[in-house]
This record gives C-alpha cells, sequence and structure tokens, in this order.
C-alpha cells in the first residue's frame, strides 16, 4: 500500500553530542513562537477550505499549500529537536528550501536563550513582588485577654497595615440572635483593624472569601461571616480611611485555632497585588 504522505529523513553518520536536548530546546524556541502562530491560524484556513471544498470539490491550491508548509515547518523542527538530524530548520513554509545556516542558528539560540531569561525574570519578579507573605506569632491567650501589643500584631502591606486586635472563644452568645453552630461546634470571633494608607482613588476590598483558619490538627475552615466597619462583607475600605474587620469562624469544641490566614487583595481602581497576611497561634 502507497501513502500519499512520505516522511523521509536521512540517517546521519554522526550527530553533534553536544548539541543534544538543552542546545536543540533552546535553539527551537523561536519556532516554538512561530509555529503557535502559525498553528493557530489553521483555526481559520481550514474551515474555509472545507466549505470551498463543499461547493467545488477542490481545497484551494494557495491554502492548500499554507497548510502543507505549516506542517511541514512543524514536522522539520520535531526532527530536529528528536535529533534525527542536526540540520537547523529553514523559517520558511517552502519545501524546496534548504536547511538553515549556522548564523541563523546561532541568532535562534540567543533568542531562545532571551526568552528563557525574561521567563524566569518575570517569574522571580511575580514571586518577590506578588507573592510576599507576611507571618507574626501570638500567644492565643494573650490574645483573648486582650493583652496583645500593636507592634506583636500588626503587619504593613503595600495598601496599608492590618493589626490582630481581639480574639472571642467561644463567640455562641454574641451572635445567638444571627446564627447558631451546629450540635458539637461553637463560634469563634477574630477582630482586625484595617487601615487603607494608599492614593485618594484607592479602595481595599474586603471579601469573606479572603480569611482562613487552620487547626492544630491542619483542618481548614473559612470564615462564615465578616462584618466591615458593621456591614456585611464584601466590603471596601476608602483611602485614609481604617475599619474593623469582624471575622466569624465555626469550629467544633475541640478544635484549638492555630493559624489565622488573610490574602490580601490590595485595591480596587488600581493593580493589584497579592499578599499574605498569616497569624500564628502558639
Amino acid at each position: 500500500m502507497t501513502y500519499p504522505t512520505q516522511y523521509d529523513v536521512q540517517y546521519p553518520e554522526r550527530l553533534v553530542r553536544w548539541k543534544l536536548v538543552i542546545w536543540k530546546l533552546i535553539a527551537s524556541i523561536p519556532h516554538f513562537f512561530v509555529l503557535a502562530v502559525l498553528t493557530f491560524s489553521l483555526v481559520v484556513v481550514i474551515p474555509i477550505g472545507w466549505i470551498a471544498i463543499l461547493f467545488t470539490g477542490r481545497f484551494p491550491r494557495s491554502l492548500h499549500q499554507y497548510v502543507a508548509g505549516v506542517l511541514r515547518w512543524a514536522t522539520r523542527v520535531q526532527a530536529y529537536v528528536l535529533s534525527l538530524t542536526d540540520e537547523f530548520p529553514p523559517f520558511s513554509l517552502s519545501a524546496d528550501v534548504g536547511p538553515a545556516g549556522r548564523n541563523v542558528e546561532i541568532r535562534s539560540l540567543v533568542g531562545g536563550t532571551l526568552a528563557i531569561g525574561l521567563v524566569v525574570t518575570s517569574c522571580v519578579a511575580f514571586v518577590s513582588f506578588g507573592g510576599q507573605h507576611i507571618t507574626r506569632e501570638i500567644s492565643y491567650q494573650r490574645l483573648l485577654a486582650g493583652e496583645v501589643t500593636a507592634e506583636e500584631a500588626s503587619a504593613t502591606v503595600h495598601s496599608g497595615v492590618v493589626q490582630l486586635t481581639a480574639a472571642k472563644d467561644p463567640a455562641d452568645e454574641i451572635y445567638a440572635g444571627l446564627l447558631r453552630p451546629e450540635a458539637g461546634r461553637r463560634f469563634l470571633e477574630l477582630d482586625l483593624v484595617i487601615e487603607n494608607q494608599r492614593h485618594e482613588t484607592e479602595e481595599i476590598e474586603v471579601r469573606t472569601s479572603s480569611f482562613s483558619l487552620r487547626d492544630t490538627t491542619n483542618n481548614r475552615y473559612d470564615a462564615v461571616l465578616a462584618m466591615v466597619g458593621g456591614k456585611l462583607a464584601p466590603a471596601a475600605i476608602d483611602s485614609g480611611q481604617k475599619a474593623t474587620v469582624r471575622l466569624v469562624f465555626e469550629l467544633p469544641q475541640a478544635a484549638y485555632p492555630a493559624e489565622l490566614r488573610y490574602n490580601v487583595l490590595n485595591y480596587i481602581n488600581a493593580p493589584r497585588v497579592g499578599e499574605t497576611i498569616v497569624y500564628k497561634f502558639r
């Protein structure tokens, strides 16, 4: 049986050992970028060809050559990356063009290296700027007694200052008219004061989903209620203002809180910076 499509790669007598894997992957990165765009374009081109076939019985020659050229380009890159050949693929859709020269391979290698450097730099910048963790360790018993100082419980983030001020455990009686814990469970209230120190139009957005609590057995609890300055969350704190945020969690009677986590959403009207404040109880 003869197939209309053939894949022909000449067997090399010898391959350059030091080019294996890393060199070829990095040098092929510019090809990957171009092929990503060309492959996406096929999403438009191929349906046009199908429509033409439906009405004329033929795939338009120019579209056929374009699709074949994209597949040819991708196959050449695949053969190079898999080390079926050391010939660097040309940046071309043509069937007649030969392998790219040494200079093209070197420039492509430099471009791939720069692309990797850009990705690594972006990831480092995101982690250092957008993934900041601030940890405070606090005595839970002193927090219940109202003896924790502002210096111990305050954390400064891009948007302002957050301070854990009080805890009420249990807090069942406080919310008896609103909520009732399930049998064998209790309510715990934690109070935060959040001060917005950003510019005039930048607000701090506070959501119930921004807070979570873990106990000493590593069970996680979401807040069942969050009130911002007496208003139910979600709510915003205006620039230059501060508000008390009351958080209510429902825990088993025997559970002991170990960690309060606040994922800060810094602004509504400005680019957001992700920060996490973690209060560890001892």
